[in-house]
């Protein structure tokens, strides 16, 4: 079963996309209809979710440069096992958990490579 408050951000998503793609429009129109859902996405549940989507399609025809590509961690808890690492810790010193070695981060750090390259080629398929 499909959560709706994650449909909706796909939605937004696509019909950002769609706006900015649509050729027969003007560039003010095509604003108009940005604030028009961006007006939407301020109803929705997902409201981080909703307004991101919505900034990330539209940025190119806003003059905006791309986000640059993740260089590290974007994950909060990996920053802190990995900063705790680096102070000679094996274990964190709130919990007791094992954190992780070397040869974990190393592996995640090529996971994260992977999804970018991946998300990339899904990208270029879609606008080739």
């Amino acid at each position: 079963m499909r959560d709706p408050a994650l449909e909706e951000v796909v939605a937004l998503r696509a019909a950002t996309r769609a706006i900015v793609e649509t050729p027969g429009l003007t560039g003010r129109q095509k604003l108009l209809a940005i604030l028009e859902l961006r007006d939407r996405a301020d109803r929705a549940d997902l409201l981080e979710w909703a307004r991101q989507v919505i900034w990330t399609e539209a940025r190119a025809f806003l003059g905006k440069p791309p986000d640059p590509p993740p260089r590290g961690p974007g994950d909060p808890v990996e920053r802190a096992c990995r900063s705790l690492v680096a102070k000679g810790l094996i274990r964190c010193p709130s919990c007791a958990r094992p954190l992780p070695t070397k040869i974990e981060f190393a592996r995640w750090d090529r996971l994260r490579r992977r999804m970018v390259e991946e998300a990339e080629r899904r990208e270029l398929g879609r606008s080739g």
